[in-house]
């Protein structure tokens, strides 16, 4: 049976680290209500080889999380600290000092208020999981080499100050909106941005979602904020990617950035929704378990360019779900002179290709639009006839 509300004293110390070998224990403070957390977990591998434990710090309705936690490991991998509340702000204070709180008070408004020291110190992988929003108001800096930052929401994630990892992963989990105010920096560790109930992400400016919803928007000064080695946006959760005008400065201090659709068998990733300014990217590698369109002028400015459409190898001929597309009148400007590679069933390559070192296909490649040829046909026949009329 699970405690109504839970209170863990300042003086209190949960110890479940390995003594000599051996991973650390699993830890849970739990409370169907109220969960006011004071105290010092500790679940360390152990001394001669082991890795860190897991710890959870859960109040249904409300949670006060001020205590400190080490999930260190000498010679394994770090351990977990998960907070899992309703609403999660960290802010400078918290929700109040230690000393004044009557630790079974009624709950608050439903919202976990957190430190951002308590967060900085802990020698532990930190994961954030709240059942609506994420506000980061007070600025996240975790010190412990490689522990990595998870925040996930099942509605908004707002960060309006920065956050940042010593070289540990970031991972960044919305329902709803990401709004990036602060930045975001995980050293030579990657950043990864994904859906955390599916739908459909829209990158850069000036573009659209093609007739649906875009759940998530990430325009060229948010996705500038962000500061990592490598990036992926999307994943299983995703179903369509859409890539507007995505400015030079918006990706060039993220690395690889890679692209995956592949929430269902006919995800896509479409290219040229905006303005048709043009993608640029440092490096790029795309995913779709359905469709690539490159509808758009993408410049690659140093790395490769490496596009795969039906990566579930399931290619339905009468849907010409899986194909991969570089577009009538579209360039692909390699100007770093990286190499280029797509993979497709089949792969229609109609438009221009430039600057690029090696350029391989696994497909069949057809390199004539009959559609857009008979087109002008058609138009240069009205035309002709319009002339003679005069």
């Amino acid at each position: 049976q699970n405690a109504w509300r839970t209170y863990v004293d300042q003086s209190a110390v949960i110890n479940a680290s390995a003594p000599t070998r051996g991973d650390g224990g699993k830890v849970i403070v739990w409370a169907d209500d109220v969960n006011r957390f004071y105290g010092s977990i500790n679940s360390s591998g152990g001394t001669a080889g082991g890795d860190g434990g897991f710890a959870e710090v859960s109040g249904k309705n409300f949670l006060d999380f001020q205590g400190t936690a080490n999930l260190s490991s000498r010679f394994g991998s770090l351990g977990t600290l998960l907070l899992d509340p309703v609403n999660v702000t960290v802010e400078n204070g918290g929700i109040e000092a230690v000393t004044g709180v009557d630790e079974f008070a009624d709950p608050g408004p439903g919202t976990a208020s957190i430190d951002a020291d308590t967060l900085d110190d802990a020698a532990a992988s930190i994961t954030i999981q709240a059942t609506e929003d994420i506000t980061v108001d007070e600025a996240i800096a975790l010190t412990t080499s490689g522990a990595s930052l998870t925040l996930t929401a099942k509605e908004d994630i707002i960060i309006n100050e920065d956050i940042s990892t010593t070289n540990g992963a970031i991972n960044l989990t919305p329902g709803g909106s990401l709004t990036l105010t602060g930045t975001v920096h995980s050293g030579s560790k990657a950043t990864k941005i994904e859906l955390y109930d599916g739908g459909h992400i829209l990158l850069g400016d000036n573009g659209d979602c093609e007739g649906n919803t875009c759940t998530l928007t990430l325009t060229s000064t948010a996705l500038a904020q962000i500061t990592s080695t490598g990036l992926t946006i999307g994943g299983t959760d995703t179903t369509n990617i859409y890539i507007g005008d995505v400015t030079d400065s918006a990706t060039n201090s993220v690395g690889t950035v890679t692209l995956n659709a592949t929430g269902s068998t006919t995800s896509q990733i479409i290219f040229g929704t905006g303005n048709n300014d043009g993608a640029y990217f440092t490096t790029l590698t795309t995913n779709s378990a359905g469709s690539t369109y490159l509808d758009g002028d993408i410049t690659i400015t140093d790395g490769d360019y490496n596009g795969t459409a039906n990566s579930n190898n399931d290619w339905d001929e009468t849907t010409e779900n899986g194909e991969f597309v570089l577009g009538t009148g579209v360039t692909l400007n390699m100007s770093g002179g990286g190499d280029v590679s797509f993979t497709g069933a089949p792969i229609y390559e109609w438009g221009d290709i430039v600057g690029s070192g090696t350029y391989t296909t696994n497909g069949t490649v057809f390199y004539l639009d009959v559609d857009a040829l008979i087109q002008q046909a058609i138009e240069d026949a009205i035309g002709n006839a319009q002339n003679a009329q005069f």
